[in-house]
């Protein structure tokens, strides 16, 4: 099953070098460069679901066989959770490292207005409910006690919409990592592999 990586948005897909090297030889990993599939894309028209629908085309260009196993780090959690709505046949299983949720994503439209992408349908396209293909989805987060995100408050409001992501699926597990911060996969990499 081919693995597909997702960063966060300005983050680039070298981030991912040491998992990479970690899972050696025995796996298929590709790793999306959303900043290419944006370059196609006029400013203030990046969504979710464009990300979504460029990484289907991707893949059907790559004649890679599917289904495939996304993971999705932070706002790259978005690109997987549309992608099982729009591309749910192509989906075979997912992993959402520490993704933006519902209600995070509404302190961030200046940033990403300021990025490239379209806030206000970004915002609708995630607060639209949708239907994923019954696959293994896991969602790890980081730990609330560390209070990376600065208080208790937000972090109850994060762990909720980690809650959330894991409604996406019957066969979903939830998972808080303890003692990490938001990037799991550098925090605890054993546990992302």
């Amino acid at each position: 099953v081919p693995i597909v990586l997702i960063a966060g948005t300005d983050d680039p897909i070298e981030r991912w070098d040491d998992l990479v090297d970690a899972m050696g030889q025995q796996f298929l990993v590709c790793r999306f460069d959303a900043d290419d599939a944006a370059e196609g894309e006029a400013a203030g028209t990046i969504t979710p679901g464009a990300r979504a629908d460029a990484l289907a085309a991707a893949l059907e260009a790559s004649e890679l066989r599917g289904p495939f196993l996304l993971l999705g780090h932070s706002l790259g959690g978005l690109t997987v959770r549309q992608f099982g709505a729009d591309h749910g046949e192509m989906l075979g299983a997912a992993i959402m490292l520490d993704a933006t949720t519902q209600t995070a994503l509404s302190s961030l439209h200046d940033d990403l207005t300021a990025m490239g992408w379209d806030a206000e349908a970004t915002q609708d396209e995630i607060d639209a409910p949708v239907t994923w293909p019954d696959v293994p989805l896991q969602v790890l987060t980081h730990d609330p006690a560390l209070l990376t995100l600065g208080t208790a408050d937000i972090e109850d409001l994060w762990s909720e919409g980690q809650q959330q992501y894991g409604e996406l699926t019957p066969d979903a597990i939830v998972e808080v990592v303890v003692g990490s911060g938001h990037y799991i996969d550098r925090d605890d990499p054993g546990r992302v592999l």
